[in-house]
């Protein structure tokens, strides 16, 4: 049977149900999911009570709030995740759902709702390059205050004189700002949504000091001596969460997989779908439907941070593969690099032209709202080049000294830049693969164990799956599905 439940307990519910399963990892800019096409549940008291009285509440203004449900095929839950009210028919008696799950159901948690606005831990103020959830390393930005209201002001952020980050004394000369963490991050918001994160890329240990970039200053009347702690939320800028998502997505080639009954998703690049070998024997009937590629080249770039001056006049190095037409570029970019020499010591630092925000006085104020997504790396304790250290961050992959640091660079073109490192792969398996349907009959234990980054065999060729279509009998049967596939090279 299928049925949902709901606060533990069971609605009413007797019909067949129609799926579209999407794959996460197809689309650029959207995570997909699971979503069923509207299906219907009796206007009985148990409905009524169990799904908050919809055809009461669409009658008042805005929308009516999803229902958080489980979702049993056979007797074992298979999905969690919300059923969405669409209609009600007081004819018939019936309201139509549609059930989402996976990333739709998360997407819907999620709408509207701003890095900020999660409710983040509140972390220790420590005057050290590193810590868990943030580090601290020299950027130069002559406009991170007004000269006219900071005269003193030695025009880098996150100064350190050798030894230390200096405090301030009377005037102001130094401001500290701290980088958060990317993967400390997508900790915290996936499990403000009650998800936990695993996978190869948050376990890359260099991927682990990827940092976003803030422009929100620790300063307070007297210096840092007397702030203990701050929330992390503070640094973010005014972004969505689901954008945060699409951007990291976009930048390193990723996919978002769910597992919705163990609460965990999994962040995975796609060049590591593409090189492995191992698929699953499918039976298809033997026809299929030829399908015409929807490829035709790929642009890959960033979007310039319009509050930096530096970008002004600048456009970001970009990607060109085949004839360009379907454009990947994130809404996020990263710095420029600037050797500079300053008090006699000469550096390799990132460098903006951007005002910041801070709460000494009314410096920056109107800035509280930054909107643009910057990513650095943080490569430890480097030697300038005199041999001093100093805490290195940057978007590419040398230190001061000329010295191999990394391997990952945040540029698009180049050795070690996102194309080559993160996309090459997956994007000449676009480019190249065949497109086909085909109807597959499923058994239910089959259906139960569809898995988006394996390659299913049928006929001796390879596929990866975008989309699936089925429909569920009232006894659970599956019977065929129809399979929007990808032939891959092995």
């Amino acid at each position: 049977m299928i049925g949902f439940r709901v606060q533990e307990e069971w609605l009413d519910y007797n019909a067949t149900l129609g799926l579209e399963i999407r794959s996460p990892l197809f689309e650029t800019d959207a995570v997909p999911g699971v979503t069923s096409y509207p299906t219907p549940f009796h206007d009985t008291p148990l409905n009524r009570r169990l799904l908050r009285f919809p055809a009461l509440r669409a009658r008042q203004v805005g929308p009516v709030a999803p229902v958080e449900a489980d979702c049993y095929l056979g007797g074992s839950l298979w999905r969690r995740g919300l059923l969405r009210y669409k209609d009600y028919d007081s004819a018939k008696g019936e309201y139509q759902y549609q059930f989402e799950a996976d990333a739709d159901a998360l997407a819907t948690r999620i709408e509207g709702v701003t890095l900020p606005q999660v409710a983040l831990p509140t972390v220790p103020v420590q005057m050290v390059p590193e810590t868990a959830d943030y580090v601290l390393f020299p950027v130069r930005n002559t406009a991170f205050y007004d000269k006219e209201k900071a005269k003193d002001y030695l025009n880098v952020v996150n100064y350190w004189s050798g030894t230390e980050f200096p405090l301030n004394t009377q005037e102001l000369f130094y401001t500290f700002t701290p980088f958060p963490k990317v993967v400390p991050l997508l900790r915290y918001l996936f499990a403000a949504f009650g998800y936990a994160v695993q996978g190869s890329w948050v376990e890359d240990p260099e991927i682990q000091q990827l940092v976003l970039y803030s422009t929100r200053s620790l300063d307070a009347a007297t210096g840092l001596g007397n702030v203990a702690e701050f929330a992390l939320a503070s640094l973010l800028p005014d972004v969505r969460v689901a954008d945060l998502l699409i951007v990291l997505q976009q930048t390193f080639c990723l996919g978002y997989l769910f597992n919705p009954v163990r609460k965990v998703v999994e962040i995975r690049p796609l060049k590591e779908v593409i090189r492995d070998f191992t698929y699953q024997d499918r039976q298809a009937r033997a026809g299929w439907r030829d399908v015409a590629p929807d490829t035709d080249g790929f642009t890959l770039g960033y979007t310039a941070d319009s509050g930096d001056e530096l970008l002004k006049n600048f456009t970001w190095p970009e990607v060109r593969l085949g004839n360009g037409m379907e454009v990947i570029r994130p809404q996020a970019d990263t710095l420029r690099m600037v050797r500079e020499v300053q008090s006699g010591r000469e550096w390799l630092v990132p460098m903006a032209e951007q005002q910041g925000y801070s709460p000494r006085a009314d410096l920056g104020m109107e800035n509280n709202t930054l909107g643009q997504l910057r990513f650095l790396f943080y490569r430890g304790l480097q030697p300038d080049a005199s041999g001093t250290l100093y805490p290195f961050g940057t978007s590419g992959t040398e230190n001061c000294q000329g010295q191999p640091v990394g391997t990952y660079s945040l540029q698009w073109d180049g050795p070690n830049g996102l194309y080559e490192t993160w996309h090459k792969d997956w994007l000449a398996f676009r480019t190249n693969a065949r497109q086909e349907e085909r109807e597959v009959p499923l058994t239910l234990a089959e259906f139960l164990a569809l898995d988006p980054a394996r390659k299913d065999r049928v006929e001796e060729l390879h596929f990866l799956w975008e989309r699936i279509s089925v429909q569920l009998g009232g006894d659970v049967t599956v019977g065929t599905a129809r399979f929007t596939y990808h032939q891959t090279a092995h």
